[in-house]
């Protein structure tokens, strides 16, 4: 994909403000540089839809996200040696108008990993507790929170916080992320919407999505302990290589040695199966492209696969998959993989 996006112009586009004549055709240009640009194109599209649902009774600090927002959209055009140029801006690119386009939008979108990722700060009074969210909506997403966490979060994943300075840093997940906590004094508190974790200084994995059976912790690293919100038994503490489940309809939680690096290697870049058989194989993609999975028992696992995985679509792989072995694949209503004989 040409990495030189014509933002001024996909802004206004979005906006529904006309376009010269020689603004559509900068636009289509770009458009026909490369068949990834019309997919970004069409993915941020997408996305400025869904910004909008979001943003649906929302009323920002214009100043705050003013500034986010103007930096963010000229990061590209930075140069280690600035030279004395006049830049002409369109009428529509103007600092007020792109003033009320970050207002109207209430959020700074950016592009991390593989990918979007809204920030969301809901800014009020300056004595006032701001609340920050972090979302994802599609691939995964990694950044650092103020008291020096660093974080992937998962695709369809929510993470937030209102203050990481106070007596207690905690936040609220809704779905999976990764955490390699900065060590302090303060507890770190993870809460999802069944149970609650609390480290001091360590990495671990929490997948809580809504739709699971299951709540997972999974220990990477220091240790951590975790209980069932609103339940007064002790807590469950974990060691490295632990993984501690909730069972949600029983409200029970299990502590026992996990595969703590399949746990979180949905955070890798690449990664690399050898020699895996089909059920093998089929527990990574899962976990990596976060989709549900379904093997029919007829299926045996002589066939063994040897590939890596890094930013290709599922598709691609189960396609090649299915050219080297005996096997067929469809998605059904919801987007749950079948594979058959």
């Amino acid at each position: 994909m040409n990495k030189k996006l014509p933002w001024d112009i996909i802004i206004a586009r979005f906006k529904g403000i006309s376009l010269s004549e020689d603004e559509q055709t900068q636009l289509q240009e770009w458009l026909n540089q490369d068949v990834a640009n019309q997919q970004f194109f069409n993915e941020l599209q997408n996305l400025w839809n869904q910004i909008q649902t979001k943003a649906a009774g929302y009323n920002p600090d214009v100043d705050f996200y003013w500034k986010k927002f103007q930096t963010y959209i000229h990061q590209d055009s930075i140069q280690t040696k600035p030279e004395k140029v006049k830049k002409i801006v369109p009428r529509w690119a103007s600092g007020r108008v792109l003033r009320r386009f970050a207002a109207a939008i209430g959020l700074l979108l950016v592009v991390s990993g593989t990918g979007y990722l809204f920030f969301e700060s809901n800014h009020h009074a300056k004595h006032e507790a701001i609340a920050q969210t972090y979302s994802t909506i599609t691939g995964k997403s990694k950044f650092i929170l103020p008291d020096g966490s660093e974080v992937w979060l998962n695709a369809n994943s929510e993470l937030e916080y209102t203050n990481l300075h106070a007596d207690v840093r905690e936040v609220t997940l809704k779905g999976e992320a990764f955490f390699h906590v900065q060590h302090d004094r303060k507890p770190f508190i993870v809460k999802t919407n069944d149970i609650a974790v609390k480290v001091h200084g360590t990495q671990f994995n929490v997948s809580a999505y809504d739709n699971d059976d299951k709540s997972v912790v999974s220990l990477y690293e220091g240790s951590v302990s975790m209980h069932v919100l609103g339940d007064d038994k002790p807590d469950h503490y974990l060691k490295p290589g632990e993984e501690g489940s909730l069972d949600k309809k029983s409200k029970t939680i299990s502590v026992e040695e996990g595969d703590v690096e399949f746990a979180m290697m949905w955070t890798k870049d690449r990664v690399k199966l050898e020699n895996k058989n089909l059920h093998e194989v089929c527990r990574y993609l899962s976990k990596w492209y976060n989709v549900k999975i379904e093997i029919d028992p007829a299926l045996s696992d002589d066939q063994s696969y040897t590939f890596t995985l890094y930013d290709q679509s599922l598709e691609d792989i189960v396609r090649i998959m299915a050219s080297i072995s005996s096997i067929h694949y469809h998605f059904d209503e919801n987007n749950t993989l079948i594979i058959t004989p």
